[in-house]
Protein backbone atom coordinates (compact mmCIF):
# COMPACT_ATOMS: atom_id res chain seq x y z
CA UNK A 1 0.00 0.00 0.00
CA UNK A 2 1.38 3.43 -0.91
CA UNK A 3 2.88 5.50 1.86
CA UNK A 4 1.44 8.95 2.54
CA UNK A 5 3.97 11.23 4.17
CA UNK A 6 4.08 14.76 5.56
CA UNK A 7 0.54 14.63 7.01
CA UNK A 8 1.03 14.10 10.76
CA UNK A 9 -0.94 11.14 12.05
CA UNK A 10 -1.97 9.76 8.64
CA UNK A 11 -1.09 6.09 8.17
CA UNK A 12 -2.27 2.92 6.34
CA UNK A 13 -4.14 0.25 8.29
CA UNK A 14 -6.08 -2.77 7.04
CA UNK A 15 -6.03 -1.53 3.44
CA UNK A 16 -7.52 1.87 4.31
CA UNK A 17 -6.02 5.10 5.58
CA UNK A 18 -6.50 6.18 9.18
CA UNK A 19 -5.87 9.52 10.87
CA UNK A 20 -4.74 10.26 14.43
CA UNK A 21 -4.99 13.82 15.70
CA UNK A 22 -3.44 14.47 19.11
CA UNK A 23 -4.78 17.38 21.11
CA UNK A 24 -2.02 19.78 22.29
CA UNK A 25 -1.25 19.08 25.93
CA UNK A 26 -2.03 22.61 27.09
CA UNK A 27 -5.50 22.42 25.51
CA UNK A 28 -6.48 18.98 26.80
CA UNK A 29 -8.14 20.41 29.96
CA UNK A 30 -10.47 22.36 27.64
CA UNK A 31 -11.30 19.20 25.67
CA UNK A 32 -12.45 16.86 28.39
CA UNK A 33 -8.89 15.85 29.30
CA UNK A 34 -8.70 13.68 26.17
CA UNK A 35 -5.33 13.17 24.47
CA UNK A 36 -6.73 12.08 21.10
CA UNK A 37 -9.04 14.54 19.40
CA UNK A 38 -9.65 12.18 16.48
CA UNK A 39 -8.65 8.60 15.66
CA UNK A 40 -10.64 6.84 12.97
CA UNK A 41 -10.61 5.50 9.43
CA UNK A 42 -10.87 8.05 6.62
CA UNK A 43 -12.82 5.53 4.57
CA UNK A 44 -10.58 5.51 1.52
CA UNK A 45 -7.81 3.39 0.03
CA UNK A 46 -6.66 6.16 -2.33
CA UNK A 47 -3.59 8.04 -1.01
CA UNK A 48 -4.52 11.29 -2.75
CA UNK A 49 -8.04 11.29 -1.36
CA UNK A 50 -6.65 10.36 2.05
CA UNK A 51 -4.44 13.46 2.01
CA UNK A 52 -7.38 15.69 1.11
CA UNK A 53 -9.60 14.27 3.86
CA UNK A 54 -6.79 14.38 6.41
CA UNK A 55 -6.01 18.02 5.67
CA UNK A 56 -9.69 18.94 5.96
CA UNK A 57 -10.09 17.12 9.27
CA UNK A 58 -6.92 18.61 10.74
CA UNK A 59 -8.05 22.07 9.64
CA UNK A 60 -11.23 21.67 11.68
CA UNK A 61 -9.24 21.03 14.83
CA UNK A 62 -6.62 23.68 14.07
CA UNK A 63 -9.41 26.29 13.92
CA UNK A 64 -10.80 25.03 17.23
CA UNK A 65 -7.35 25.06 18.87
CA UNK A 66 -6.67 28.56 17.56
CA UNK A 67 -9.82 29.80 19.27
CA UNK A 68 -8.98 27.98 22.51
CA UNK A 69 -5.43 29.31 22.56
CA UNK A 70 -6.82 32.80 22.15
CA UNK A 71 -9.00 32.18 25.20
CA UNK A 72 -5.97 31.06 27.24
CA UNK A 73 -3.65 33.79 26.01
CA UNK A 74 -3.15 36.81 28.26
CA UNK A 75 -4.73 40.03 26.94
CA UNK A 76 -2.44 42.15 24.77
CA UNK A 77 -1.20 45.38 26.31
CA UNK A 78 -2.63 48.48 24.66
CA UNK A 79 -1.47 50.91 27.36
CA UNK A 80 2.31 50.89 27.58
CA UNK A 81 4.05 53.21 30.06
CA UNK A 82 7.01 55.23 28.78
CA UNK A 83 9.37 53.29 31.04
CA UNK A 84 8.22 49.99 29.51
CA UNK A 85 8.65 51.36 25.98
CA UNK A 86 12.24 52.18 26.85
CA UNK A 87 12.80 48.68 28.23
CA UNK A 88 11.55 47.12 24.98
CA UNK A 89 13.74 49.45 22.90
CA UNK A 90 16.74 48.54 25.04
CA UNK A 91 15.89 44.85 24.61
CA UNK A 92 15.90 45.30 20.81
CA UNK A 93 19.27 47.05 21.01
CA UNK A 94 20.73 44.38 23.31
CA UNK A 95 19.46 41.44 21.23
CA UNK A 96 20.81 42.90 17.98
CA UNK A 97 24.19 43.65 19.54
CA UNK A 98 24.28 40.09 20.89
CA UNK A 99 23.45 38.74 17.42
CA UNK A 100 26.26 40.84 15.91
CA UNK A 101 28.68 39.59 18.56
CA UNK A 102 27.64 35.99 17.82
CA UNK A 103 28.41 36.53 14.12
CA UNK A 104 31.86 37.83 15.03
CA UNK A 105 32.55 34.88 17.33
CA UNK A 106 31.45 32.35 14.70
CA UNK A 107 33.75 33.50 11.91
CA UNK A 108 32.79 30.65 9.62
CA UNK A 109 29.31 32.16 9.32
CA UNK A 110 30.75 35.45 8.08
CA UNK A 111 32.90 33.55 5.58
CA UNK A 112 29.96 31.54 4.25
CA UNK A 113 27.66 34.56 4.07
CA UNK A 114 30.06 36.80 2.19
CA UNK A 115 31.21 33.90 0.00
CA UNK A 116 27.62 33.35 -1.15
CA UNK A 117 27.43 36.97 -2.27
CA UNK A 118 30.84 37.11 -3.95
CA UNK A 119 30.44 34.02 -6.13
CA UNK A 120 27.06 35.10 -7.42
CA UNK A 121 24.70 32.70 -5.63
CA UNK A 122 22.76 35.74 -4.42
CA UNK A 123 22.19 38.91 -6.36
CA UNK A 124 21.90 42.21 -4.52
CA UNK A 125 18.38 43.55 -4.66
CA UNK A 126 15.98 45.38 -2.36
CA UNK A 127 15.76 42.59 0.17
CA UNK A 128 15.86 43.48 3.83
CA UNK A 129 19.57 42.95 4.67
CA UNK A 130 18.61 40.45 7.38
CA UNK A 131 16.77 38.30 4.83
CA UNK A 132 19.50 39.02 2.31
CA UNK A 133 22.22 37.66 4.62
CA UNK A 134 20.23 34.55 5.53
CA UNK A 135 19.40 33.98 1.84
CA UNK A 136 23.09 34.16 0.97
CA UNK A 137 23.84 31.28 3.30
CA UNK A 138 20.75 29.33 2.28
CA UNK A 139 21.77 29.36 -1.39
CA UNK A 140 25.08 27.72 -0.51
CA UNK A 141 23.41 24.48 0.55
CA UNK A 142 23.70 21.90 -2.20
CA UNK A 143 26.63 23.66 -3.89
CA UNK A 144 29.73 21.60 -4.59
CA UNK A 145 32.15 24.35 -3.61
CA UNK A 146 31.74 25.41 0.02
CA UNK A 147 34.29 27.65 1.78
CA UNK A 148 36.41 25.84 4.34
CA UNK A 149 35.79 26.65 8.03
CA UNK A 150 37.99 29.38 9.43
CA UNK A 151 39.83 29.12 12.74
CA UNK A 152 38.22 30.94 15.64
CA UNK A 153 41.62 32.46 16.44
CA UNK A 154 42.70 33.49 12.93
CA UNK A 155 41.77 36.90 11.51
CA UNK A 156 39.24 37.29 8.73
CA UNK A 157 40.71 37.87 5.31
CA UNK A 158 40.56 41.43 3.89
CA UNK A 159 38.04 40.27 1.29
CA UNK A 160 35.68 38.85 3.92
CA UNK A 161 36.09 41.90 6.15
CA UNK A 162 35.28 44.22 3.26
CA UNK A 163 32.18 42.21 2.38
CA UNK A 164 31.00 42.15 6.00
CA UNK A 165 31.63 45.89 6.37
CA UNK A 166 29.61 46.54 3.22
CA UNK A 167 26.72 44.44 4.50
CA UNK A 168 26.66 46.24 7.86
CA UNK A 169 26.68 49.62 6.11
CA UNK A 170 23.81 48.43 3.97
CA UNK A 171 21.96 47.50 7.16
CA UNK A 172 22.47 51.04 8.48
CA UNK A 173 21.09 52.46 5.23
CA UNK A 174 18.11 50.14 5.44
CA UNK A 175 17.25 51.26 9.00
CA UNK A 176 17.75 54.91 8.09
CA UNK A 177 15.30 54.48 5.24
CA UNK A 178 12.81 52.81 7.58
CA UNK A 179 13.06 55.72 10.05
CA UNK A 180 12.67 58.28 7.26
CA UNK A 181 9.62 56.56 5.76
CA UNK A 182 8.07 55.42 9.04
CA UNK A 183 8.36 51.76 8.01
CA UNK A 184 7.59 50.09 11.34
CA UNK A 185 7.21 46.67 9.72
CA UNK A 186 11.01 46.66 9.39
CA UNK A 187 11.38 46.32 13.15
CA UNK A 188 8.12 44.55 14.07
CA UNK A 189 9.51 40.95 14.12
CA UNK A 190 12.50 42.04 16.22
CA UNK A 191 10.32 44.03 18.64
CA UNK A 192 7.91 41.10 18.92
CA UNK A 193 10.76 38.74 19.81
CA UNK A 194 12.10 41.20 22.40
CA UNK A 195 8.63 41.56 23.96
CA UNK A 196 8.24 37.79 24.16
CA UNK A 197 11.64 37.57 25.84
CA UNK A 198 10.33 39.99 28.47
CA UNK A 199 7.14 37.97 28.90
CA UNK A 200 4.93 40.60 27.23
CA UNK A 201 2.16 40.47 24.65
CA UNK A 202 1.54 43.82 22.99
CA UNK A 203 -1.16 45.29 20.76
CA UNK A 204 1.19 46.85 18.21
CA UNK A 205 -1.59 48.70 16.38
CA UNK A 206 -2.62 50.67 19.45
CA UNK A 207 -1.27 54.22 19.84
CA UNK A 208 1.15 53.09 22.55
CA UNK A 209 2.11 50.06 20.46
CA UNK A 210 3.05 52.31 17.52
CA UNK A 211 5.06 54.57 19.84
CA UNK A 212 6.85 51.50 21.16
CA UNK A 213 7.76 50.41 17.62
CA UNK A 214 9.24 53.85 16.94
CA UNK A 215 11.37 53.48 20.07
CA UNK A 216 12.34 49.96 19.02
CA UNK A 217 13.33 51.22 15.57
CA UNK A 218 15.66 53.73 17.21
CA UNK A 219 17.19 50.90 19.29
CA UNK A 220 17.60 48.87 16.11
CA UNK A 221 19.38 51.81 14.45
CA UNK A 222 21.75 52.18 17.43
CA UNK A 223 22.68 48.51 17.17
CA UNK A 224 23.34 48.68 13.44
CA UNK A 225 25.48 51.80 13.92
CA UNK A 226 27.36 49.99 16.70
CA UNK A 227 28.14 47.14 14.31
CA UNK A 228 29.67 49.57 11.80
CA UNK A 229 31.73 51.12 14.60
CA UNK A 230 33.01 47.65 15.49
CA UNK A 231 33.97 47.10 11.86
CA UNK A 232 36.15 50.22 12.16
CA UNK A 233 37.88 48.81 15.24
CA UNK A 234 35.95 50.64 17.95
CA UNK A 235 35.19 48.91 21.24
CA UNK A 236 31.40 48.69 21.63
CA UNK A 237 30.12 46.73 24.60
CA UNK A 238 27.31 44.20 24.20
CA UNK A 239 24.75 45.06 26.90
CA UNK A 240 22.80 42.50 28.92
CA UNK A 241 19.14 41.99 28.17
CA UNK A 242 17.00 44.19 30.44
CA UNK A 243 14.58 42.84 33.00
CA UNK A 244 10.90 43.64 32.50
CA UNK A 245 9.17 46.52 34.22
CA UNK A 246 6.25 45.48 36.43
CA UNK A 247 3.03 45.97 34.50
CA UNK A 248 -0.41 45.73 36.10
CA UNK A 249 -2.19 42.68 34.75
CA UNK A 250 -5.86 41.90 34.97
CA UNK A 251 -6.43 39.12 37.48
CA UNK A 252 -8.16 36.17 35.81
CA UNK A 253 -11.55 35.21 37.11
CA UNK A 254 -11.39 32.60 39.79
CA UNK A 255 -13.77 29.68 39.37
CA UNK A 256 -15.89 29.23 42.44
CA UNK A 257 -15.52 25.43 42.26
CA UNK A 258 -11.77 25.44 42.94
CA UNK A 259 -11.19 23.44 46.12
CA UNK A 260 -8.20 21.09 45.66
CA UNK A 261 -4.66 21.88 44.50
CA UNK A 262 -5.29 20.07 41.19
CA UNK A 263 -8.04 22.59 40.46
CA UNK A 264 -5.40 25.34 40.33
CA UNK A 265 -3.74 23.81 37.25
CA UNK A 266 -5.80 25.78 34.64
CA UNK A 267 -4.91 29.07 36.37
CA UNK A 268 -1.25 28.03 36.56
CA UNK A 269 -1.21 27.12 32.86
CA UNK A 270 -2.81 30.45 31.99
CA UNK A 271 -0.27 32.44 33.99
CA UNK A 272 2.94 30.40 33.66
CA UNK A 273 2.32 28.99 30.14
CA UNK A 274 4.60 26.01 30.89
CA UNK A 275 6.09 23.74 28.27
CA UNK A 276 5.19 20.09 27.85
CA UNK A 277 7.97 18.99 30.19
CA UNK A 278 6.75 21.30 32.96
CA UNK A 279 3.16 20.15 32.53
CA UNK A 280 4.07 16.48 32.72
CA UNK A 281 6.33 16.98 35.75
CA UNK A 282 3.55 18.87 37.56
CA UNK A 283 1.09 16.09 36.76
CA UNK A 284 3.46 13.55 38.29
CA UNK A 285 3.85 15.76 41.36
CA UNK A 286 0.07 15.94 41.80
CA UNK A 287 -0.25 12.17 41.51
CA UNK A 288 2.36 11.78 44.23
CA UNK A 289 0.47 14.26 46.42
CA UNK A 290 -2.75 12.30 45.96
CA UNK A 291 -0.93 9.07 46.78
CA UNK A 292 0.75 10.49 49.88
CA UNK A 293 -2.41 10.90 51.93
CA UNK A 294 -1.78 14.66 52.35
CA UNK A 295 -4.09 15.87 49.57
CA UNK A 296 -6.43 18.11 51.57
CA UNK A 297 -8.70 20.92 50.34
CA UNK A 298 -6.77 24.15 49.82
CA UNK A 299 -8.28 25.97 52.80
CA UNK A 300 -7.72 22.98 55.08
CA UNK A 301 -3.99 22.58 54.40
CA UNK A 302 -1.69 23.05 57.40
CA UNK A 303 2.07 23.18 57.98
CA UNK A 304 1.85 19.74 59.55
CA UNK A 305 0.47 18.33 56.28
CA UNK A 306 3.39 19.89 54.38
CA UNK A 307 5.93 18.51 56.85
CA UNK A 308 4.45 15.03 56.48
CA UNK A 309 4.48 15.31 52.67
CA UNK A 310 8.13 16.40 52.68
CA UNK A 311 9.12 13.40 54.80
CA UNK A 312 7.12 11.11 52.47
CA UNK A 313 8.87 12.51 49.37
CA UNK A 314 12.31 12.13 50.99
CA UNK A 315 11.80 8.45 51.73
CA UNK A 316 14.15 7.48 48.89
CA UNK A 317 13.80 3.72 49.29
CA UNK A 318 10.01 3.76 49.30
CA UNK A 319 9.63 6.35 46.52
CA UNK A 320 12.32 5.01 44.19
CA UNK A 321 13.86 8.42 43.46
CA UNK A 322 16.48 10.64 45.07
CA UNK A 323 16.47 13.97 46.86
CA UNK A 324 16.91 16.00 43.67
CA UNK A 325 13.77 14.50 42.10
CA UNK A 326 11.88 15.05 45.37
CA UNK A 327 13.01 18.68 45.32
CA UNK A 328 11.72 19.08 41.75
CA UNK A 329 8.29 17.69 42.64
CA UNK A 330 8.09 19.88 45.75
CA UNK A 331 8.86 22.89 43.56
CA UNK A 332 5.97 22.01 41.23
CA UNK A 333 3.51 21.88 44.13
CA UNK A 334 4.84 25.17 45.51
CA UNK A 335 4.30 26.84 42.13
CA UNK A 336 0.63 25.80 42.22
CA UNK A 337 0.25 27.02 45.81
CA UNK A 338 1.76 30.40 44.90
CA UNK A 339 -0.76 30.75 42.06
CA UNK A 340 -3.55 29.89 44.53
CA UNK A 341 -2.36 32.73 46.79
CA UNK A 342 -2.19 35.22 43.91
CA UNK A 343 -5.68 34.21 42.80
CA UNK A 344 -7.06 34.76 46.34
CA UNK A 345 -8.01 31.13 46.75
CA UNK A 346 -6.06 31.03 50.02
CA UNK A 347 -4.63 33.80 52.16
CA UNK A 348 -1.08 32.46 52.35
CA UNK A 349 1.02 29.48 51.28
CA UNK A 350 0.59 26.80 53.98
CA UNK A 351 3.70 24.89 52.83
CA UNK A 352 6.39 27.57 52.30
CA UNK A 353 9.18 25.21 53.43
CA UNK A 354 8.14 22.20 51.33
CA UNK A 355 11.26 22.38 49.14
CA UNK A 356 13.53 23.67 51.91
CA UNK A 357 15.85 20.69 52.35
CA UNK A 358 19.39 19.77 51.39
CA UNK A 359 19.79 17.68 48.26
CA UNK A 360 22.22 14.91 49.10
CA UNK A 361 23.98 12.41 46.90
CA UNK A 362 23.14 14.16 43.64
CA UNK A 363 25.42 13.02 40.84
CA UNK A 364 25.76 14.11 37.25
CA UNK A 365 25.76 11.94 34.18
CA UNK A 366 28.95 11.75 32.16
CA UNK A 367 29.87 10.47 28.70
CA UNK A 368 30.32 6.81 27.95
CA UNK A 369 34.06 6.12 28.17
CA UNK A 370 35.87 4.56 25.22
CA UNK A 371 36.09 1.31 27.18
CA UNK A 372 32.34 1.32 27.86
CA UNK A 373 31.55 2.03 24.21
CA UNK A 374 33.77 -0.84 23.09
CA UNK A 375 31.87 -3.18 25.41
CA UNK A 376 28.45 -1.92 24.29
CA UNK A 377 29.28 -2.23 20.59
CA UNK A 378 31.71 -5.14 20.75
CA UNK A 379 29.26 -7.87 21.77
CA UNK A 380 28.00 -10.62 19.46
CA UNK A 381 24.99 -8.43 18.76
CA UNK A 382 27.26 -6.16 16.71
CA UNK A 383 29.87 -8.66 15.52
CA UNK A 384 27.57 -11.54 14.54
CA UNK A 385 24.05 -10.13 14.76
CA UNK A 386 23.24 -12.68 17.46
CA UNK A 387 21.86 -12.05 20.94
CA UNK A 388 19.47 -13.95 23.20
CA UNK A 389 15.87 -12.81 22.93
CA UNK A 390 15.24 -10.99 26.21
CA UNK A 391 11.71 -9.81 27.11
CA UNK A 392 10.64 -10.63 23.56
CA UNK A 393 12.92 -7.98 22.02
CA UNK A 394 14.04 -8.79 18.49
CA UNK A 395 17.87 -8.50 18.40
CA UNK A 396 17.61 -6.62 15.11
CA UNK A 397 15.34 -4.00 16.75
CA UNK A 398 17.89 -3.63 19.55
CA UNK A 399 20.81 -3.43 17.09
CA UNK A 400 19.43 -0.49 15.10
CA UNK A 401 17.90 1.24 18.12
CA UNK A 402 21.32 1.31 19.79
CA UNK A 403 22.97 2.51 16.57
CA UNK A 404 20.54 5.43 16.29
CA UNK A 405 21.05 6.22 19.97
CA UNK A 406 24.81 6.40 19.51
CA UNK A 407 24.69 8.61 16.44
CA UNK A 408 21.90 11.05 17.29
CA UNK A 409 21.70 11.23 21.09
CA UNK A 410 17.91 11.10 21.07
CA UNK A 411 16.05 10.29 24.27
CA UNK A 412 15.20 6.64 24.82
CA UNK A 413 11.46 7.30 24.44
CA UNK A 414 12.07 9.20 21.19
CA UNK A 415 13.93 6.23 19.70
CA UNK A 416 11.52 3.57 20.94
CA UNK A 417 8.36 5.32 19.68
CA UNK A 418 9.55 5.84 16.08
CA UNK A 419 7.25 4.70 13.30
CA UNK A 420 8.24 3.54 9.83
CA UNK A 421 6.58 6.62 8.33
CA UNK A 422 8.84 8.86 10.42
CA UNK A 423 11.84 7.94 8.26
CA UNK A 424 11.83 10.08 5.12
CA UNK A 425 13.87 11.93 2.54
CA UNK A 426 13.73 15.72 2.51
CA UNK A 427 15.85 17.93 0.24
CA UNK A 428 17.93 14.87 -0.57
CA UNK A 429 18.68 14.21 3.12
CA UNK A 430 17.74 10.93 4.83
CA UNK A 431 16.25 11.80 8.21
CA UNK A 432 13.66 10.81 10.77
CA UNK A 433 11.06 12.95 12.47
CA UNK A 434 10.43 13.12 16.22
CA UNK A 435 6.93 14.27 17.12
CA UNK A 436 3.94 13.55 19.34
CA UNK A 437 1.22 12.96 16.73
CA UNK A 438 1.34 9.15 16.70
CA UNK A 439 -0.54 7.06 19.23
CA UNK A 440 1.63 6.45 22.28
CA UNK A 441 4.17 9.10 21.20
CA UNK A 442 5.19 12.15 23.17
CA UNK A 443 7.93 14.76 23.30
CA UNK A 444 9.53 16.27 26.37
CA UNK A 445 9.59 19.88 25.19
CA UNK A 446 8.52 21.87 22.15
CA UNK A 447 12.16 21.94 20.99
CA UNK A 448 12.10 18.14 21.03
CA UNK A 449 9.94 18.20 17.88
CA UNK A 450 12.60 18.00 15.22
CA UNK A 451 13.98 16.33 12.13
CA UNK A 452 17.16 14.36 12.76
CA UNK A 453 19.60 13.51 9.92
CA UNK A 454 20.65 9.86 9.67
CA UNK A 455 24.43 9.48 9.86
CA UNK A 456 26.38 7.97 7.00
CA UNK A 457 27.54 5.18 9.34
CA UNK A 458 23.95 4.11 10.14
CA UNK A 459 23.17 4.07 6.42
CA UNK A 460 26.31 2.02 5.69
CA UNK A 461 25.23 -0.53 8.30
CA UNK A 462 21.87 -1.07 6.60
CA UNK A 463 19.46 1.09 8.59
CA UNK A 464 17.50 2.26 5.54
CA UNK A 465 17.10 -1.32 4.30
CA UNK A 466 15.90 -2.28 7.79
CA UNK A 467 13.25 0.47 7.58
CA UNK A 468 12.15 -0.64 4.12
CA UNK A 469 11.80 -4.23 5.31
CA UNK A 470 9.61 -3.09 8.19
CA UNK A 471 7.45 -1.10 5.77
CA UNK A 472 7.20 -4.03 3.35
CA UNK A 473 6.08 -6.24 6.23
CA UNK A 474 3.26 -3.78 7.02
CA UNK A 475 4.73 -2.70 10.39
CA UNK A 476 3.62 0.71 11.62
CA UNK A 477 6.17 0.85 14.43
CA UNK A 478 9.84 0.88 13.46
CA UNK A 479 10.76 -1.27 16.48
CA UNK A 480 7.58 -3.31 16.99
CA UNK A 481 8.95 -5.59 19.71
CA UNK A 482 9.34 -2.53 21.99
CA UNK A 483 5.55 -2.16 22.03
CA UNK A 484 3.53 -4.31 24.41
CA UNK A 485 -0.01 -3.27 23.57
CA UNK A 486 0.11 -0.05 25.59
CA UNK A 487 0.62 -1.84 28.92
CA UNK A 488 4.18 -0.52 29.27
CA UNK A 489 5.66 2.54 27.53
CA UNK A 490 7.94 1.56 24.65
CA UNK A 491 10.77 3.63 26.12
CA UNK A 492 10.50 1.72 29.39
CA UNK A 493 10.66 -1.59 27.50
CA UNK A 494 13.79 -0.47 25.64
CA UNK A 495 15.27 0.88 28.89
CA UNK A 496 14.76 -2.40 30.75
CA UNK A 497 16.27 -4.36 27.84
CA UNK A 498 19.29 -2.07 27.86
CA UNK A 499 19.69 -2.46 31.62
CA UNK A 500 19.97 -6.23 31.17
CA UNK A 501 22.25 -5.78 28.14
CA UNK A 502 24.59 -3.43 30.02
CA UNK A 503 24.84 -5.94 32.83
CA UNK A 504 25.66 -8.71 30.34
CA UNK A 505 28.45 -6.78 28.57
CA UNK A 506 29.93 -5.47 31.83
CA UNK A 507 29.32 -1.71 31.85
CA UNK A 508 28.64 0.07 35.17
CA UNK A 509 25.12 -0.37 36.62
CA UNK A 510 22.79 2.36 37.84
CA UNK A 511 20.38 4.92 36.43
CA UNK A 512 23.12 7.48 35.75
CA UNK A 513 24.94 4.98 33.51
CA UNK A 514 21.98 4.23 31.29
CA UNK A 515 20.80 5.23 27.84
CA UNK A 516 20.79 8.96 28.63
CA UNK A 517 24.59 8.96 28.52
CA UNK A 518 24.36 8.70 24.72
CA UNK A 519 23.09 12.32 24.74
CA UNK A 520 26.14 13.49 26.65
CA UNK A 521 28.46 11.37 24.50
CA UNK A 522 27.39 12.72 21.11
CA UNK A 523 27.46 16.31 22.38
CA UNK A 524 31.03 15.86 23.62
CA UNK A 525 32.10 14.20 20.36
CA UNK A 526 30.65 17.11 18.36
CA UNK A 527 32.36 19.63 20.64
CA UNK A 528 35.68 17.87 20.06
CA UNK A 529 35.35 18.82 16.39
CA UNK A 530 34.48 22.45 17.25
CA UNK A 531 30.85 21.96 16.25
CA UNK A 532 28.78 24.83 17.67
CA UNK A 533 26.15 24.35 20.37
CA UNK A 534 23.41 25.34 17.92
CA UNK A 535 23.98 22.20 15.86
CA UNK A 536 24.21 20.09 19.01
CA UNK A 537 20.89 21.50 20.25
CA UNK A 538 19.26 20.84 16.86
CA UNK A 539 20.44 17.21 16.95
CA UNK A 540 19.46 16.38 20.54
CA UNK A 541 16.38 18.58 20.86
CA UNK A 542 17.64 20.87 23.60
CA UNK A 543 16.18 24.36 23.96
CA UNK A 544 18.46 27.13 22.75
CA UNK A 545 19.81 29.32 25.54
CA UNK A 546 21.42 32.73 25.52
CA UNK A 547 20.56 35.96 23.78
CA UNK A 548 17.37 36.47 21.83
CA UNK A 549 19.62 36.81 18.79
CA UNK A 550 20.36 33.11 19.16
CA UNK A 551 17.04 31.87 20.50
CA UNK A 552 14.87 33.77 18.01
CA UNK A 553 16.97 34.05 14.86
CA UNK A 554 19.29 31.03 14.77
CA UNK A 555 17.84 28.18 12.70
CA UNK A 556 19.93 25.11 11.94
CA UNK A 557 19.01 22.91 9.00
CA UNK A 558 19.29 19.09 8.98
CA UNK A 559 21.85 19.17 6.17
CA UNK A 560 24.13 21.35 8.33
CA UNK A 561 23.81 18.92 11.23
CA UNK A 562 24.48 15.95 8.93
CA UNK A 563 27.80 17.42 7.75
CA UNK A 564 28.93 17.88 11.36
CA UNK A 565 27.61 14.49 12.43
CA UNK A 566 29.54 12.67 9.73
CA UNK A 567 32.80 14.08 11.10
CA UNK A 568 32.37 12.23 14.41
CA UNK A 569 34.33 9.03 15.05
CA UNK A 570 34.20 6.37 17.75
CA UNK A 571 36.93 4.01 19.07
CA UNK A 572 35.70 0.94 17.19
CA UNK A 573 34.75 -0.19 13.69
CA UNK A 574 31.48 -1.95 13.02
CA UNK A 575 30.73 -4.37 10.19
CA UNK A 576 27.34 -4.91 8.67
CA UNK A 577 25.82 -8.08 10.12
CA UNK A 578 22.20 -7.85 8.96
CA UNK A 579 21.01 -8.27 5.41
CA UNK A 580 17.60 -7.13 4.23
CA UNK A 581 14.79 -9.39 5.34
CA UNK A 582 12.32 -10.78 2.88
CA UNK A 583 8.83 -9.40 3.50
Amino acid sequence: MAKVQNIPGLYPRNRTYWLRIVCPLELQPLNGGKRLSFHASLGTTDPGEARVRAIAKRSEFERLWHTQRHQLAPPKLATIPAALREVIAQAVYASEMAADQAERLEKSRAVRMTYGVRVGYVEEDDLNPEGFAAHAIEQLHGQDEIPAPVSKLAPLSPVVRAARDALNKRRVEFVAGAIASGDLLAVLPIAEAAARHLGLSIDWESDDGVATLHAALNGYARARTGAVQKDAGAVVETPAMPTPVAVPQETPRTPQAVKMLRDVVPLWMQRARPGRDGQERTERALRLLEKSGQNYPLKSMTKAHGFALQAWLLDNDARGFGDKTAHNYAGCLLALLNIAVRADLIDKNPWPDLADFEVKGSKKREDFTDEELKKLFGSKLFTEGQWPVVQGIDPQDAYYALLLSLWCGARISEIAQLETADVMVENGIDLFRIHAEAEGSKVKTEESRRKVPISAECIRLGFLEFVQARQDAGDTKLFPTFHKGGKVASGDVFGEWMRVYREAVGTPPGVLNGHHKFRHTIRSRLAAFDVGVEKGDALTGHAARGSSGRTAYTHVKPEEVRVSLNRVTFPFELHRVYQRRQA
